[in-house]
């Protein structure tokens, strides 16, 4: 395949095409293609890179003024083979038929597109697509001189004359910098709003991360960060994936990462029209005309066709954009409400516990069901009712006159759960459940002790601090459940002796987590020695995936879930890695803490 990048090319090879291929020079496989294109007729397969990049307009526009470009088909991946292994090459990639003639206005380019596909199909795939017909002459006049693969409106505008497509912030070190909103008690400074791509095109979608933003400590000051995007601050526009199926959502004003664009109106009254064509059937068909690469860049999108006036007219014709709203608890505009929830069920507990979301009200009809400090024993124990009663009765308030007796099978139900009550589902499928909806980031915890009908709790994450944790392990643990237990096993109940081995079990491990001796310890990797958490005092500004590791490592947490220590992306400002699995003992920690005068 002669392809070869121009900064991998030897001085001759280099000097030659400067001298007689300039406007190929980019690439041997260009370079190649304008020599051919001169003197015969030729079909040639190349990578697709030349028909979309802007260093190569000048090539398309030779092409289309000089040559005949009788046929245009994009094959996609999955073309040429490895010489070893067989497995096909991801390279875009495109098959054309030139000939060195002149066009004239009634040169017509055939124009085919199939897209990716198996290597097995492509010879099929191009005897059996569609073909359309386009004259010559109306590709040159497209954004920098692209062949398109659909027709574009003659009184379509570039999408960058009438909107800023803006690329967004890399913090040059996410997992210090960006977290899930849930991971925080609330959004404050110096953390903030980050919008992110998404998974779906849905209009309040991508809403779930916070970055820590102002100085000191926050992305302004890491080497290596790039902040982009602060012109669409503040302004209303449409967030656009650039991965895969292009998702959309809109842009509401907020800091935004680098896996979106926002394309933000340069006058506002437009941010309907362009939320109407970005929401279209046919907007995906009209990227990909333009840039059919994996990722579609922020400048490409500018150089995307959009008819001002058809756009408008439809934008009118749909009504207002939708107010910012969101049932989903994880987006950071959900209010808090269980009835109106996609997981009720979380939503009832996380509220039970304390939790309250960014939207919600300061107070409401459910803030009397919660629970004083933040933990809520699934059995009864200290005089509380079970959890399952009380999140019952928290949920007949939220539901009101909808309530009966079959809810609660029909939330189970939405919750893809097989369980007939609340109580086995607190038990079994709560926690795995919650880490799945809330991205493996827990802000609601279940201790217990391994024993099916033993010592199980839930706890706020948000509120457990030393003292909480103390009250966990010495008073609901310790007083009340190790003594009962301990008295039915002198009653010789049945199973008591089990139960509290396993009790007392626990006991010692959450005794552990308090001292935090290694490997019961946080470790912090941009955090000095002197500065880690002595014992169980943790930094909330750390996030869940560090402070968690205590109960992880002591296994005592209801179920596994997708969370690990490796090492982080990226280097250190000092160059080192950036190591997670890492621990300090105590002593190291004191003794770091005595040399720099902390002690």
């Amino acid at each position: 395949m002669p392809f070869l990048s121009r900064g991998k090319q030897v001085d001759s090879l280099q000097h030659y095409s400067d001298r007689h291929l300039a406007e190929g020079r980019g690439d041997l496989a260009t370079s190649m293609l304008l020599r051919w294109a001169r003197v015969a007729t030729v079909a040639v397969v190349t990578p697709q890179n030349w028909q979309e990049k802007s260093t190569y307009g000048q090539l398309r526009q030779w092409i289309l003024e000089r040559s005949s470009y009788s046929l245009f088909a994009r094959v996609g991946n999955n073309v040429w083979q490895t010489q070893s292994g067989g497995q096909p090459f991801k390279v875009p990639t495109v098959l054309s038929v030139i000939a060195a003639r002149s066009p004239t206005g009634e040169t017509v380019t055939s124009i085919i597109d199939i897209g990716n596909g198996s290597l097995a199909s492509k010879a099929r795939d191009l005897r059996n697509a569609a073909v359309a017909h386009s004259l010559q002459s109306s590709q040159y006049e497209n954004p920098e001189s692209r062949i398109l693969t659909m027709p574009v409106s003659a009184t379509a505008v570039l999408l960058g004359q009438v909107a800023r497509c803006m690329q967004g912030t890399s913090t040059g070190d996410t997992p210090r910098y960006v977290r899930q909103f849930w991971e925080l008690a609330r959004i404050a400074q110096p953390w903030h709003r980050f919008q992110s791509s998404t998974a779906e095109t849905a209009p309040f979608i991508g809403r779930a991360a916070v970055v820590r933003w102002d100085p000191p400590g926050g992305v302004m000051d890491e080497p290596g960060s790039a902040i982009r995007g602060d012109e669409a601050w503040g302004k209303p526009g449409v967030s656009i994936t650039q991965m895969g199926n292009l998702n959309r959502t809109l842009y509401s004003g907020e800091r935004f990462d680098t896996n979106a664009a926002a394309v933000v109106p340069m006058d506002s009254s437009l941010a309907p029209a362009v939320w109407a064509f970005c929401t279209s059937d046919t907007f995906v068909r009209t990227v990909r005309s333009v840039a059919s690469a994996t990722q579609v860049t922020n400048g490409a999108l500018e150089v995307v066709p959009f008819d001002v006036d058809h756009w408008r007219q439809v934008a009118e014709e749909a009504g207002p954009l939708p107010e910012p709203w969101s049932d989903d608890p994880t987006q950071w505009l959900f209010e808090g409400r269980p009835e109106v929830s996609t997981a009720p069920l979380q939503v009832a507990v996380a509220r039970l516990l304390g939790y309250g979301w960014p939207e919600q009200a300061e107070s409401d009809d459910l803030d009397a069901f919660v629970d004083a400090d933040g933990i809520v024993c699934l059995p009864s124990v200290a005089g509380e009712a079970p959890a399952a009663d009380r999140v019952q009765q928290l949920l007949a308030e939220a539901f009101g006159e909808r309530w009966s007796p079959g809810k609660v099978k029909e939330l189970l139900e939405r919750a893809e759960s097989k369980k007939k009550s609340l109580d086995d589902w607190l038990h079994d499928e709560f926690f795995k459940e919650h880490c799945a909806v809330f991205g493996h980031r827990p802000f609601v915890w279940h201790i217990w002790d391994g024993q099916r009908y033993g010592f199980s709790a839930l706890v706020n994450y948000h509120r457990l601090d030393r003292k909480t944790l103390e009250r966990l392990t010495y008073t609901y643990l310790g007083q009340d459940w190790v003594e009962r237990q301990r008295a039915e096993v002198r009653e010789e109940v049945a199973g008591a002796e089990a139960r509290l081995s396993a009790a007392v079990g626990l006991q010692r491990k959450l005794e552990a987590i308090l001292e935090g001796e290694a490997p019961y310890d946080i470790f912090v990797r941009w955090k000095a020695i002197d500065e880690q958490s002595i014992g169980w005092q943790p930094d909330l500004n750390d996030g869940v995936r560090l402070n968690v590791r205590p109960f992880v490592e002591a296994g005592v947490l209801r179920a596994p879930f997708n969370i690990q220590w490796r090492k982080d992306r990226g280097k250190n400002p000092d160059g080192s890695e950036r190591e997670n699995d890492i621990h300090f003992t105590l002593a190291d920690k004191l003794d770091a803490r005595k040399r720099a005068g902390r002690a």
